[in-house]
């Protein structure tokens, strides 16, 4: 967790406002079928996901995942919500 600390604070000049840690899953079988209450086969693994975020002032959402060196960002503006999303 301090790799992402460090990372986070290189990445966007600030220390990050909270660090959240979730277990790790794997859907065996079923991996949609959820979606429609419907069962699963699922076990949980020893690889937690991290994730560290800081407040921003503008409308830009930035994404950095480190292991895979990838960085993505989006506009707030431009996501559309759908009435049937709610």
């Amino acid at each position: 967790m301090n790799e992402l600390i460090v990372e986070h604070q290189k990445e966007y000049d600030v220390s990050p406002d909270i660090v959240i840690r979730a277990p790790g899953r794997f859907h065996l079988i079923g991996d949609h079928s959820w979606f429609c209450k419907d069962k699963t086969l699922s076990m949980a693994i020893d690889l937690p996901v991290y994730v560290a975020i800081s407040v921003r002032d503008d409308q830009i959402v930035r994404f950095n995942y480190i292991q895979m060196n990838e960085k993505k960002k989006i506009s707030l503006s431009s996501i559309k919500f759908r009435k049937e999303d709610r």
